[in-house]
């Protein structure tokens, strides 16, 4: 496993060999050949297609290796919401809150996303350094990689706290990074989602960079108002929460709740999508369904390996339609195993789910709790009853700040369940997660310690950079 300090050194120009290859992998997205002749970096940065085909590779690469899955499984493993049948020692210590710093693969979710926001980083310099693109597409692919590294950035301050903030390709500067603090990191993230929100299309767009698209796996300036609306409400800038949310929210025109509970992560017609990664591979609609589906027993492996937890499964509501629709459930023998079943497919030619990033629930749950925290309980209830009516659930009804901001927790815990790492997350920002971890972690076998919060900084990362420091109880 290279560290991160390791990927860095290969400048922009075996950024652009990377990139470029990556192209192979993702025809079905764009059928641009790379440029014949030697691979330098500003070739990837002259002509449109290959500069759009550098961008969409990092989505690419984000699908490919399961970030959106990895992430998922990671964090439900830590928090409350799967059950672990793996023996993977890694897997083993997520589930249990202790993992170790030296174990192997702990520093896969660093390494990914680092990969992802140092190839950003270099479409930000080619892009912006060029002098032949058009106006418009330099706008365009500068918003999306602002996006897409604010995105990875958001999820990484949230498992490890401090974090190196690497803002160019210069390995100079990168071999040495110290951590930088989350409050600063999260200025980075605003200032990147802004900048997004000003130069993204209004629209969704196809490989060309130019013609509209039915698909939503082009972020648009409505992709970054959802994602400022998550971040705002992780820094408690409520007011601005509730704006951002109510500015995708309010385009009615283009998302709407999916009544059908089993359209809502299809690919095709989809108006609650605000975000999709497309599939990549071959007969694998989403990576998130390839690994969540069961067909038979738990694997002892590292994909396959979950059911969904006593502790969530208990916490669905009686007549509560998303048990039915998003929980499966395979029988072996005597044994029942439910697992997540957001996304139906396990494998198929016919691609018909793509990987959802952002969604329009979402950001109805967070517009009712930045109304119940800004003292709007009434607005809070309407924003929040919307989602439970689509699951077929009386409305919440009961007043006070405090009962009405349980119930939204509640409902995001349901909603949002094995779907990128909200309850993690959700534990900590609430400060949560003592109380409950307390008593789940000796279910899982473990001992829990408030330090367990956050996953520790990898060793080997720590070896190739000594100005690295580790987070408190590792």
């Amino acid at each position: 496993m290279y560290t991160i300090m390791q990927i860095l050194r290969y400048r922009l120009f075996a950024s652009a060999l990377i990139m470029l290859s990556a192209i192979a992998g993702c025809k079905k997205f764009v059928t641009v050949p790379p440029p014949a002749g030697n691979l330098v970096s500003p070739v990837v940065f002259v002509d449109q297609a290959t500069a759009v085909a550098a961008q969409i590779a990092i989505y690419t690469d984000i699908e490919n290796k399961t970030a959106p899955y990895y992430t998922s499984l990671l964090a439900g493993l830590a928090a409350d919401e799967l059950t672990s049948f793996s023996a993977d020692p890694f897997l083993s210590g997520c589930y249990t809150n202790s993992l170790i710093a030296l174990t192997q693969n702990v520093s896969d979710i660093w390494t990914i996303s680092f990969n992802s926001i140092y190839r950003a980083n270099a479409v930000l310099e080619g892009v912006g350094k060029s002098t032949t693109l058009s106006p418009f597409i330099v706008k365009q692919l500068m918003g999306e990689a602002k996006f897409i590294r604010a995105y990875l950035y958001f999820n990484l301050v949230n498992f490890y706290g401090d974090i190196p903030l690497l803002l160019s390709t210069d390995y100079t500067s990168n071999r040495l990074a110290a951590r930088t603090p989350a409050s600063k990191v999260y200025d980075q993230i605003v200032t990147d989602l802004k900048d997004a929100e000003t130069n993204l299309s209004n629209s969704y767009l196809n490989a060309t960079d130019t013609l509209a698209s039915s698909e939503r796996v082009r972020p648009n300036k409505a992709t970054a108002s959802a994602m400022l609306a998550r971040v705002y409400l992780f820094q408690k800038d409520w007011a601005n929460a509730a704006a951002e949310a109510s500015a995708v929210i309010n385009q009615s025109t283009v998302y709407s709740l999916n009544s059908d509970l089993n359209s809502v992560f299809l690919r095709a017609n989809n108006k609650e999508a605000i975000f999709q990664i497309q599939a990549v591979k071959p007969t694998i609609n989403s990576v998130m369904g390839a690994n969540f589906v069961l067909l038979s027993t738990p694997s002892a492996g590292t994909s396959n390996c979950t059911t969904i937890s006593k502790q969530l499964l208990n916490s669905f509501e009686t007549g509560d339609k998303r048990k039915q629709a998003w929980v499966g459930s395979v029988s072996v023998g005597a044994n029942t195993y439910n697992f997540p079943n957001k996304y139906k497919i396990k494998a198929s030619a016919t691609i018909t789910e793509y990987t959802t990033v952002l969604r329009l629930a979402e950001q109805y749950l967070i517009l009712a709790e930045a109304n119940a925290q800004m003292g709007d309980t009434k607005g809070a209830l309407s924003n929040l009853n919307i989602v439970r009516k689509r699951a077929g659930l009386a409305d919440f009804s009961a007043q006070g700040k405090d009962s009405v901001l349980a119930a939204i927790q509640h409902e995001r815990q349901i909603e949002l369940f094995a779907e990128g790492a909200f309850r993690w997350f959700d534990l900590k920002r609430t400060n949560t997660a003592d109380s409950i971890m307390a008593v789940v972690t000796p279910l899982k076998g473990g001992k829990w310690n408030n330090t367990a919060q956050l996953f520790p900084i990898p060793q080997i990362e720590r070896d190739a950079d000594p100005l690295l420091s580790q987070n408190p109880g590792y």
